[in-house]
């Protein structure tokens, strides 16, 4: 049996948590064995402490309660908060289209141009709690636009920002009334804003730290006692939800707001030596484990079907070159593993919304909704808007064009059944997004050149698009590949 031998980097957090005050964040590179580090650290602490654990997801909430000591509560922020909330309020409705139906409801038809900026300002409106946690203001909504880039100042006739702000407040307003029917944002949000009574804890472990948002903060400090003790675990180079509200800084902001002491984890147990020299280039403090392997990175001019292994995992900052890739694989009988089952969803709702029988009409309806789309968008300005729009597009023509027959409803079915989330032996392709927490033994980077688009302004969303390229990296446990699309001998 092997003993545990913790690294002085493990070793210091445990002996900062026996210590019995303060707080602490603790910066984790991947694959710096954080679970493990956490997991440790919770033995320790006595079983007549109120302790929680927050994790990112359920499936990792389970992987943990498994784990951790049976006095030791696992839950994400979402069940957590909810649930005091739904106990505090009584017979809670869980509405998911929520805002879609007060939008509906609202908006007047002649303004349906705002719909789709209406519930993206809205939902981030609720994640930053405007009204709560910030003030309410019309510079107040647009600066949280500004800083998510949803639109520019180069607006057609049609577009009016002040109108779209006055519809905006009057969703949100609107929102924040039905207290008592909820979507996932208010899950967190209406237990703030509602004052709502939570058990104080000890000890608030949080997984993931790098992803709490500002609502998540402050309800941190509602759930700790007085002198009670927050261990913030993360990865400020793994940021990449900024895009869903998550803030970019979180890291620095818990050590700012609970004047924690900041730790590092700095050694990589996961990646060979040569994968971390590479990830080097992007997040400098990730440091090698000394017993790893060499390991290799290889750029691939072409490619063959020898290449290729049912272990490994080819990883794209875009879908559609995921979907073309996984296409030519079957074709050559290789089986795949597509990640992103809420993906293929999203797909097919939106070919439903087109209302069209035949894939032909489907295809030209939408090359009309994408360039009525784009038309009131600014080149520079929206490239992010472009793009997404563009991908959307391309992955439904590649499906269309790999359908069996011209029936619509056959089309959904086909996408429906390509993506899933199982862990099986087939080659895995996916996202980077959707790559983040797992590892494979050899991973191929699918077209480097779709990382680090110079459409990204925005300082934090470059930060962002840099810990892309570096979650992709550190995937990798020893070999690491660059490809490109169609590049085939």
């Amino acid at each position: 049996m092997t003993t545990y031998k913790p690294s002085q980097y493990q070793q210091n957090v445990f002996n900062f948590i026996n210590n019995n005050r303060g707080s602490a964040v603790i910066q984790a590179v991947a694959g710096s064995g954080k679970t493990t580090t956490i997991v440790t650290a919770l033995q320790s602490i006595p079983a007549d402490k109120k302790v929680l654990m927050l994790a990112f997801n359920k499936s990792i909430a389970e992987e943990l309660t498994a784990r951790v000591p049976k006095h030791v509560r696992v839950k994400t922020y979402h069940s957590c908060a909810f649930g005091a909330y739904r106990f505090q309020m009584k017979f809670v409705k869980v509405d998911a289209n929520k805002l879609t139906k007060i939008i509906k409801d609202v908006l007047p038809e002649d303004k349906n141009q705002y719909f789709g900026l209406i519930k993206r300002l809205v939902a981030l409106a609720k994640s930053h709690a405007i009204g709560y946690l910030m003030g309410d203001t019309r510079q107040d909504w647009i600066d949280l636009a500004d800083k998510f880039d949803l639109f520019n100042t180069k607006l057609d006739s049609d577009f009016d920002v002040n109108e779209l702000l006055h519809y905006c407040k009057l969703v949100y307003a609107e929102n924040n009334k039905l207290k008592k029917i909820v979507d996932f944002d208010d899950m967190v949000l209406f237990p703030l804003i509602f004052n709502t009574n939570f058990f104080k804890q000890d000890y608030i472990f949080v997984d993931e730290a790098q992803d709490t948002s500002s609502v998540q903060r402050e309800l941190l400090k509602r759930m700790l006692k007085r002198n009670g003790r927050l261990i913030a675990v993360g990865d400020s180079a793994q940021a990449i939800y900024g895009f869903r509200g998550a803030d970019s800084n979180s890291m620095q902001a818990i050590v700012n707001e609970f004047n924690a002491t900041e730790m590092p984890l700095s050694i990589c147990y996961r990646c060979s030596q040569s994968v971390i020299t590479e990830a080097q280039k992007w997040h400098p403090k990730i440091l090698p484990f000394s017993q790893s392997p060499s390991g290799s990175v290889v750029r691939l001019s072409q490619y063959e079907q020898s290449n290729f292994k049912s272990t490994d995992a080819i990883i794209c900052r875009n879908t559609a070159p995921i979907i073309t890739m996984a296409f030519s694989l079957i074709s050559k009988d290789i089986p795949v593993n597509v990640l992103g089952r809420d993906i293929g969803k999203g797909l097919v709702s939106y070919i439903k919304s087109m209302r069209c029988d035949k894939i032909s009409d489907l295809l030209s309806e939408i090359e009309r909704d994408y360039m009525k789309s784009i038309a009131n968008l600014d080149k520079d300005d929206d490239a992010a808007k472009i793009e997404r729009l563009s991908d959307r597009k391309s992955v439904v023509q590649i499906f269309a064009k790999n359908c069996i027959d011209e029936e619509v409803d056959t089309l959904c079915v086909l996408i429906e059944n390509f993506f899933g989330d199982d862990d099986n032996d087939n080659i895995t392709l996916c996202t980077a997004h959707k790559s983040k927490g797992l590892e494979w033994d050899r991973v191929f980077i699918l077209d480097e050149h779709l990382f680090m688009p110079k459409w990204v302004r925005k300082d934090w969303a470059i930060q962002q698009e840099k810990n892309i390229v570096y979650v992709a990296i550190t995937r990798a446990k020893r070999d690491l590949f660059y490809i490109n699309s169609g590049c085939w001998k």
